[in-house]
C-alpha cells in the first residue's frame, strides 16, 4: 500500500474512531452489565495505563492516541469535556504509536511521568 494511501487511511481512522466511541457512549443501554472476556479484563487491568475518573464509574472509554497525531491532539479537549460532564465516566489513555518513531518515544516519556492516574 502506498505511503500516501496509508496516511489517508490512518487520518480517516483517527476521525472515525473517536466519533464511533462517542456514538456508542451516547446510546442508552449500549453497555451491558456483563463479565468482560479475559483479553478485555487484561486491557482494563493494566496499572500503567493513564486513567482519569473516580472509583465509582460505570462507563469506561479507552482512547488510543499517538503523540504525533494532530487529530488525537484535537480530541483532547473533547475527551476532557466528556470526563468533566459525566462523573460516572472513566477514560483510559492507551498509546498507539503508529505514525513515526518519535511517537514511540513520546509514549515512553508519558508513561515514565511520575503521576499517571488522576481522579
Amino acid at each position: 500500500m502506498p505511503q500516501q494511501m496509508t496516511r489517508r487511511y490512518i487520518h480517516r481512522l483517527a476521525l472515525v474512531a473517536p466519533a464511533a466511541a462517542l456514538a456508542a457512549y451516547a446510546i442508552p443501554g449500549f453497555a451491558q452489565d456483563t463479565q468482560l472476556p479475559p483479553d478485555l479484563d487484561e486491557l482494563f487491568g493494566t496499572p500503567d495505563t493513564p486513567t482519569f475518573g473516580g472509583p465509582d464509574t460505570n462507563v469506561t472509554m479507552v482512547a488510543y492516541l499517538d503523540y504525533n497525531c494532530p487529530f488525537c491532539k484535537r480530541s483532547a479537549p473533547h475527551l476532557k469535556a466528556l470526563r468533566e460532564s459525566d462523573p460516572k465516566l472513566k477514560v483510559m489513555y492507551k498509546d498507539w504509536p503508529i505514525l513515526t518513531a518519535a511517537s514511540v518515544h513520546g509514549g515512553q516519556a508519558a508513561l515514565a511521568a511520575p503521576q499517571r492516574t488522576v481522579s
